[in-house]
Parts: C-alpha cells; sequence; structure tokens
C-alpha cells in the first residue's frame, strides 16, 4: 500500500511541475487556476454584470446533476477513508481529538 501511494504521489508531483512549467512559460507569475474561478464566481471578485455569480449551492446543484453519483462518493470518501483508518488501527488519528 505505501508503495502505490509513493508511486501516486510520485507521478502528481511530476504532473504539477510539468504543468507549473508550462504555465509559468506562457503566463509569468504563479497562478491558481482553480482559486482564480472560485475566487471570480463563488466570491464575486470580478464584474458579476459580465458572467454573473452564483453562490456555492448553484456549484453543488451542478456538480448532482452533471455527475450524478460521483459526487456524492466524491464527497463522502473522506468519511469512508476515515472509518477505514479506525477499523484497521482500532483508534482515531490523534488529530481528530
Amino acid at each position: 500500500m505505501i508503495a502505490a501511494q509513493s508511486a501516486a504521489f510520485a507521478s502528481q508531483l511530476c504532473f504539477f511541475l510539468a504543468t507549473r512549467a508550462c504555465s509559468e512559460h506562457f503566463i509569468p507569475g504563479l497562478q491558481f487556476s482553480l482559486w482564480n474561478f472560485v475566487r471570480y464566481n463563488v466570491f464575486g471578485g470580478g464584474d458579476s454584470a459580465l458572467y454573473g455569480v452564483e453562490g456555492p449551492s448553484f456549484y453543488m446543484r451542478n456538480g448532482l446533476n452533471n455527475l450524478n453519483f460521483i459526487l456524492p462518493l466524491g464527497l463522502i470518501y473522506p468519511l469512508v477513508a476515515l472509518l477505514d483508518l479506525f477499523q484497521v488501527t482500532g483508534e482515531l488519528p490523534y488529530l481528530l481529538l
């Protein structure tokens, strides 16, 4: 299991570094597209007359509509992972106490 996690982490790191290098080539400076999207659309950081601004509930409804059963599974995954950890170790992690 540790080997699989290490391989997953290494592949994510390689993907992140390649994406970061490509992004830096075309757009200088550190940019986080997901944060820019959330800041503009959810928190209203941009001009709402251009595209409009939707609240967080819109994205949950839209996600449920477009992703059907995948979104609820993704939302309950942290709970399932925590329960699995509890079942394996027999005690809750100290961070949750």
